[in-house]
């Protein structure tokens, strides 16, 4: 079975609720979603009213920027993502043959397996980028492979 569709929307939503700024009219962007992270989204951005929430990405809501991953790593990390799932470059695969034989795997270990992998080539820790992970994953999902990729890569 394709990794990809093992994966469930809700439970990236569960892992970053801001992904789901990516289902208002096609308005944002993976880029907005993920700058809601690293500025600080309040952990209860799902249940926001809508209105809340976009003053959240216009940076109007109070932020904190406690254990949040610096902003600088977001390209790093969708670069990196790319490179994992859009080209054949050998540093990912490893990865992609757990993810190919990982039949039973849920969302959250599919995420988290990426995440670490990502992470180890960066240098970051894991849990500090798993949901700048969840936004590309997300993106992945709403639009597809070959879309993300063409997409990506311009």
């Amino acid at each position: 079975m394709n990794w990809i569709e093992q994966l469930q929307p809700l439970d990236l939503a569960a892992a970053a609720p801001q992904v789901q700024l990516l289902d208002f009219d096609n308005k944002y962007t993976i880029d907005d979603a993920a700058a809601l992270m690293v500025q600080g989204a309040p952990k209860v951005f799902a249940a926001l009213r809508d209105d809340r929430k976009e003053k959240l990405i216009k940076g109007y809501a109070k932020r904190s920027k406690d254990n949040l991953p610096p902003k600088e790593w977001w390209p790093k990390v969708k670069e990196e993502f790319y490179v994992f799932l859009c080209t054949d470059d050998k540093k990912y695969d490893d990865l992609r043959k757990r993810l190919k034989s990982s039949a039973s795997a849920t969302s959250t270990t599919i995420l988290t397996s990426i995440a670490a992998a990502i992470g180890s080539t960066l240098g970051f820790e894991a849990g500090a980028i798993v949901g700048l992970v969840a936004v590309c994953v997300y993106a992945l999902l709403r639009i597809g492979k070959e879309a993300y990729c063409a997409i990506a890569r311009n």
